[in-house]
């Protein structure tokens, strides 16, 4: 770091609240003390009283227990102002838990001689953003053990408040406060209920800080023993009705399609008949022979001495199916 830096460091810590320096002016800051939410921002301001004659002065922001002035480089969320009239002011932007401390503007004349303000003083505030409830395992089914839990929150002052069916409990409950790494605190309360439980009853755990507007609230549902067979015997009758519903429709889905098939066998064979009636299947041709046997007079060998030349022979003839049928007769005659 700089000699000057260190020097104008040095000077800084001996001086703690507002002087004046030769009457020519005197330096004030605002606000003294602020309480802040946590991302949010806020502006401390810088007053320096000057007169005509007041030689030029450098402004400087340091915060306490730092070794080092602030710089707009070295943290993009602290914006410097200086004002035309005698005056500064430092924002904060998106305020972090480790924002929280004293911070102090410096001014500084000729000579390096630096007159610090009055300071200001920036407390940063944690809402609880978020309350949990949990049941914890018990053997005894006749008890209950439930925790509540929060998350990180700062300052410490809280109020946690446990209720039955809308009234205030005030015995078997332990409540621990616990401070984390990050200087922010939680807090876990434990509710164990030693009376008989009843069913559908509803615990509620709440909790009031400063920095909520209202209390958090969160809430714990004993289960109703007849709301519960209700629903398993719905969920069986359910699941058995959309079953049945199931195979009812797959039984009518094979059916159907089982009676299209028919339906389509039943014309591809009419369709053959068809074909066959008129000839045209398969563009064949067809023959046809018949033997008329009906003249013969006895059926003995010797009949057939001499029937060489009388025998007429069956003749047959492929024809188109689209011409007309050629019937051969044959006669046997002398039998």
């Amino acid at each position: 770091m700089p000699l000057r830096d260190v020097v104008l460091l040095l000077s800084s810590l001996l001086i703690i609240n507002a002087v004046a320096v030769d009457a020519h002016y005197q330096v004030d800051q605002s606000p003294s003390s602020q309480h802040v939410i946590l991302y949010s921002n806020t502006t401390l301001y810088c007053i320096i009283g000057l007169s005509q004659n007041s030689p030029p002065v450098e402004i400087y922001w340091w915060k306490l227990g730092e070794q080092n002035f602030l710089q707009a480089a070295s943290d993009s969320r602290k914006i410097f102002v200086r004002f035309t009239q005698g005056g500064a002011s430092l924002h904060l932007l998106n305020i972090h838990a480790d924002d929280a401390g004293v911070y102090y503007c410096g001014v500084g004349i000729q000579g390096n001689e630096i007159v610090n303000g009055s300071g200001s003083r920036i407390k940063v505030f944690v809402p609880p953003a978020q309350l949990r409830i949990s049941k914890l395992p018990d053997q005894n089914s006749t008890t209950l053990n439930i925790l509540c839990k929060t998350e990180e929150f700062y300052p410490e002052s809280f109020n946690l408040t446990w209720f039955r069916n809308g009234i205030e409990i005030f015995e078997d409950i332990d409540t621990m406060v616990k401070l984390t790494m990050n200087g922010l605190y939680e807090v876990s309360s434990h509710l164990k209920e030693t009376r008989t439980l009843q069913g559908g009853a509803v615990y509620t755990c709440q909790v009031a800080h400063l920095t909520l507007p209202t209390p958090l609230t969160t809430t714990y549902h004993v289960p109703d023993s007849k709301t519960d067979n209700n629903s398993t015997y719905i969920l069986i009758y359910g699941c058995a009705t959309g079953g049945i519903i199931f195979i009812l429709l797959l039984i009518i889905t094979m059916v159907c399609r089982h009676i299209k098939r028919s339906r389509r066998n039943g014309r591809q064979a009419f369709n053959i008949a068809e074909d066959t009636r008129t000839g045209k299947e398969n563009d064949e041709f067809c023959s046809y022979v018949a033997l008329d046997l009906s003249r013969s007079k006895s059926k003995t060998v010797s009949n057939l001495k001499g029937t060489e030349e009388r025998t007429t022979y069956a003749e047959t003839k492929r024809v188109n199916a689209s011409q007309k049928l050629i019937y051969a007769s044959v006669e046997l005659r002398g039998f």
